[in-house]
């Protein structure tokens, strides 16, 4: 794979916002797990984490098409483009409506395994992402978890910290500036015989309202588990994302970048370009080993066509339902004006 095509991925990985999702187990338990996702017209590239251990999957078309036979056989005849935006779906966040379940395989590999199962139309659509667990006993310029977690997490959260740091050394500022602007209001005002009441604020001191934070700062109860949930869901971390690097510029919408030629030997963050006996080599050419589908009366391609044109039909609607709702809260903003 050449550097252009290499960068082009890692760029677009580096712009995609983790999303925490709660994936029950085999054994009874709940796995917390964050996943990025990168979609394109030649497959995907799937980033898991605990923030622990990372997990990895590349799927090129041929892939895709591989494992719709394996797993979801229903939609083996459907074009890859069509399944591609239902697979993606499933990632965006955590639906309601979807199961989902993890396996685990505690070996050498340590192979993720998410099983997805939703709806296309009325037609049932069940998706395994098949991740590769990234190991710290690899050479260079395999990629590590440490590599990882620092391009995609530890730099945009330092980045948020140093930015709100500024903006209160600002907010700061401007605070006295604006303090300053009061008083010589307030001399004026006297000068000219006006009155004021003669309650005035105390200025505002930057070491009295830090030493109240750190107060409120001790009384508050923080659990680890909301911690990252939290920090995902700060504007100034979604900001962060948008933003270029001093290196290459990066695209905010990842659709528009343009996809390179092969996927599958793609590195993550920050390892250079991989070799044909890369950690990722393995998934080049392997089928999917999970289990097939368990329906056993398999709908026509008529059939899932019409569950398609159902499912978007469907979705036009909700459009065309939310266009006029807007319009009339449009119409009474404007009576009560």
């Amino acid at each position: 794979m050449d550097q252009d095509a290499n960068e082009t991925v890692q760029a677009a990985l580096k712009t995609a916002r983790w999303v925490p999702f709660q994936l029950p187990t085999a054994d009874g338990t709940v796995l917390q797990a964050f996943i990025k996702a990168v979609f394109n017209d030649q497959g995907y590239a799937i980033l898991v984490s605990d923030f622990k251990r990372v997990w990895f999957e590349i799927a090129t078309n041929e892939k895709v098409e591989r494992k719709l036979k394996s797993y979801a056989k229903n939609f083996s005849e459907t074009p890859v483009s069509g399944m591609l935006p239902y697979i993606e779906s499933y990632v965006q966040s955590q639906k309601p409506n979807v199961r989902y379940m993890s396996f685990f395989e505690p070996d050498k590999t340590g192979e993720l395994r998410i099983h997805a199962t939703g709806t296309v139309g009325t037609v049932t659509f069940r998706w395994v992402f098949e991740c590769a667990q990234l190991h710290t006993d690899v050479l260079p310029p395999r990629p590590v978890p440490g590599d990882v977690l620092y391009s995609h997490l530890s730099v945009p959260l330092l980045m948020v910290i140093t930015e709100q740091d500024r903006r209160i050394q600002k907010l700061l500022t401007l605070l006295g500036v604006k303090e300053r602007e009061l008083h010589e209001c307030h001399e004026t005002m006297t000068f000219n015989g006006l009155k004021f009441p003669p309650k005035r604020s105390d200025p505002i001191s930057a070491e009295a309202f830090s030493s109240v934070a750190d107060e409120e700062f001790r009384s508050m109860h923080v659990s680890k588990e909301s911690l990252p949930k939290a920090f995902l869901e700060n504007q100034l971390y979604r900001l962060v994302l948008g933003k270029p690097d001093n290196e290459n510029a990066v695209a905010k919408d990842t659709r528009s970048v343009s996809p390179p030629a092969n996927l599958e030997r793609v590195p993550t963050l920050p390892a250079g370009p991989i070799t044909p006996s890369g950690i990722f080599a393995s998934l080049d050419g392997s089928s999917p080993t999970g289990p097939d589908d368990a329906s056993s009366s398999a709908p026509s391609k008529k059939e899932i066509e019409k569950s398609l044109e159902m499912q978007r039909r469907q979705e036009r609607e909700e459009r065309l339902q939310r266009l006029q709702a807007e319009q009339q809260q449009k119409k009474k903003r404007r009576k009560i004006l």
